[in-house]
């Protein structure tokens, strides 16, 4: 196994991230340290964590899924690392901070 942690330089008002994927890795995941905001926001405000498709079923217009729980501090998302996913652009007023890492499972028989 290799674990891959990568901390991400702050998030700042206007910046986000393509979409991507983490192809070679079994999973990847995130952990969010700072939202970026402050004071009370509507979670829907929050910058979130958005995976594209396929699913069984179109999720929304352009098949896409977004979590805003997901920007919040202290929450950790996993997700299969072939899995497309992206960052809308971070509307927050401060920098948002999160720990990002792959993690590649080889089995040897």
């Amino acid at each position: 196994h290799v674990f891959d942690p990568v901390i991400h330089l702050p998030l700042r008002l206007g910046h986000y991230n393509m979409v991507h994927n983490h192809l070679t890795n079994t999973f990847s995941g995130c952990y969010y340290i700072s939202s970026g905001y402050t004071g009370d926001v509507d979670i829907h405000q929050r910058t979130g964590l958005q995976f594209d498709g396929p699913w069984d079923r179109p999720v929304g217009p352009s098949n896409t899924w977004t979590d805003e729980a997901l920007g919040q501090p202290g929450t950790l998302a996993m997700w299969p690392g072939p899995l497309n996913h992206s960052v809308p652009m971070h509307q927050g007023d401060s920098e948002r901070i999160s720990l990002a890492f792959n993690l590649a499972v080889t089995l040897k028989l």
